[in-house]
C-alpha cells in the first residue's frame, strides 16, 4: 500500500485479497497486467495467474521504476 501511494500507473489496482478473487472470476481470455518497483514482485504474481490458466498475462518489465524512466516521466521514482 506504501508503494501505492508513492506512484502509480493509473487506473491500476493493488493486487490484494479481494481484488485476487475478482479476477479470478473473469474469463481465462482476460488480458492482465501487473507491476511492482522493479518486476520481480510482479512477475511473481503473473506466473500465478498463468498457473491458474490465464492466457494473456503480461509483467511490465522493470516496473513503475522503468515506466516512469521510458513511458511517463510524471509517474514519481522512489
Amino acid at each position: 500500500e506504501h508503494e501505492v501511494e508513492l506512484a502509480k500507473i493509473t487506473p491500476s489496482r493493488l493486487l490484494d485479497r479481494e481484488v485476487q478473487k475478482h479476477l479470478m472470476t473473469l474469463p481465462k481470455d482476460t488480458p492482465l497486467y501487473f507491476y511492482c518497483h522493479t518486476g520481480n514482485r510482479s512477475d511473481q504474481a503473473a506466473q500465478f495467474f498463468i498457473n491458474q490458466g490465464f492466457k494473456h498475462v503480461y509483467n511490465i518489465a522493470g516496473g513503475i521504476d522503468a515506466w516512469s524512466r521510458e513511458v511517463d516521466p510524471n509517474v514519481p521514482r522512489y
